[in-house]
């Protein structure tokens, strides 16, 4: 889809994910401290983690990657708890009624959920969800956004930045100032 990291940084600059997912990251709770992170093979995002540590020492760590040749955009986080998981993965569906079918994990680890939704004919949705093993009573989890198109990664870009601005924000209708909501607009 994007040939170089080059234009896969131009195109999340022009359409204003960066933005987005600095904003949120910017008014999370607790606060996050962010860098930006690219890999070998051209894919680039931000880490986030908590500075101070949590008063039960259990400090929230994540990163956003988005990988060129896909389009994909991967939300990882490590320290929330399941139920704001859960609060996040909700933005990604316009109608509360429409829900993920969720299927325990095939190598069936106890304790983890992974769920795969298809969004639009273009966006399909993963996410696994499991206890951290570092912090007792929060999660591990993860979400990819998988664009079938080039078209379709605005869309599935806007999707990440409004779950992860729910997630870290812990506001479950977290509308970014710098994005639209584009469930009611462009996922059917």
């Amino acid at each position: 889809m994007f040939d170089t990291h080059d234009a896969l940084h131009q195109a999340l600059t022009r359409t204003g994910i960066w933005n987005g997912l600095f904003t949120a990251l910017m008014t999370s709770t607790p606060p996050l401290a962010v860098r930006s992170h690219c890999t070998d093979d051209d894919a680039c995002g931000l880490a986030f983690f908590e500075q101070r540590p949590k008063i039960h020492n259990a400090p929230v760590t994540g990163s956003v990657t988005i990988e060129p040749k896909s389009g994909a955009i991967l939300v990882r986080a490590d320290g929330y708890t399941g139920p704001r998981w859960h609060a996040a993965l909700d933005r990604l569906v316009p109608q509360p009624e429409t829900a993920w079918s969720w299927q325990p994990d095939a190598d069936y680890k106890p304790g983890r959920i992974d769920g795969i939704l298809h969004l639009a004919p273009s966006i399909t949705a993963e996410t696994t969800l499991e206890r951290s093993s570092r912090h007792e009573g929060n999660a591990h989890a993860g979400l990819v956004l998988f664009p079938a198109t080039r078209e379709a990664c605005e869309t599935a870009w806007i999707l990440a930045v409004v779950v992860l601005g729910a997630l870290v924000t812990h506001e479950p209708e977290y509308r970014s100032p710098v994005l639209t909501d584009p469930a009611a607009d462009k996922v059917a």
